[in-house]
């Protein structure tokens, strides 16, 4: 059940990109390696993103956000408000 979860919320976020109404999220590079390597090499291996970035590509204004190093930050509760037109997202879970 957890997969069938997974891989639907996986088409519901590709068809939410595709709609040009959304503002489009550009994924971090993957770099495929063989063998597989573990997890933890996995995670270690991946820059994360900004978070300025992440909440650009959101549409959360800089001045909803306060930023706690370049990877974390809190969210103002009035980007619920400003944003409630739009349709509800989905949680999407991404695993090596």
């Amino acid at each position: 059940m957890t997969v069938a979860m997974l891989l639907q919320n996986t088409l519901i976020s590709a068809l939410r990109y595709l709609s040009p109404s959304l503002p489009k999220f550009s994924p971090l590079p993957l770099k495929l390696m063989t063998p597989v390597p573990s997890d933890l090499i996995i995670a270690q291996s991946q820059k994360p993103k900004r978070i300025e970035k992440i909440a650009e590509e959101c549409g959360i204004l800089p001045a909803e956000l306060t930023s706690y190093g370049k990877y974390k930050a809190k969210v103002s509760l009035s980007v619920a408000d400003r944003l409630s037109e739009r349709q509800d997202g989905y949680y999407i879970v991404v695993s090596g």
